[in-house]
């Protein structure tokens, strides 16, 4: 999806099916050339929940827990290259660490994390920081995906090689 960094977004209306509160794993592709505070997802809990975008043109996410002060990691690399990244953030409950990828490999030092997220409701955004306004995503951002775990370096890894910016239906066969 193309976002033009001045108001749009895709709200994902609030399911109580959404992970909230155990381990989580977030990941998108995205392309950008901007490097200000920036969110690809944001699953909100009054101003804070989990995010995920670019701060400073480094991949960054945020997971909040029952302070509002969240615990964010930044990575090492600059993403505002205008080329496809893809990034992943994961918190695990059980050990209470953030980490977080970027094509494939780890780009930030782990973070010791909230023993437990605080549970969010609402709508979720992709593209901006939701009812908040700000953090219009200027670029593209594609397979945003959500897992109520959090997935290991290796499924990090299998999900980067495996995907793509873009991918194709099968040669053969019905679409699903």
């Amino acid at each position: 999806v193309n976002f033009d960094g001045n108001d749009d977004n895709v709200v994902i209306p609030y399911s109580a099916s959404f992970p909230t509160t155990g381990s989580v794993s977030i990941a998108a592709w995205f392309k950008s050339s901007a490097s200000a505070t920036l969110y690809l997802i944001y699953a909100p809990y009054n101003s804070w929940g989990y995010r995920l975008g670019t701060n400073t043109g480094k991949a960054w996410a945020d997971f909040s827990s029952s302070v509002p002060t969240g615990y964010p990691i930044t990575g090492n690399t600059t993403v505002s290259d205008n080329s496809w990244h893809h990034v992943v953030a994961t918190y695990s409950q059980s050990t209470g660490m953030i980490n977080l990828y970027l094509d494939g490999k780890v780009n930030a030092v782990p973070v010791i994390g909230p023993s437990a997220l605080r549970a969010y409701f609402g709508n979720s955004y992709i593209g901006s920081y939701g009812t908040l306004g700000g953090g219009y995503f200027p670029g593209q951002i594609d397979d945003v995906r959500l897992y109520n775990y959090a997935l290991s370096a290796n499924q990090v890894k299998q999900l980067y090689n495996g995907g793509s910016a873009l991918q194709f239906a099968p040669a053969q066969g019905a679409a699903p």
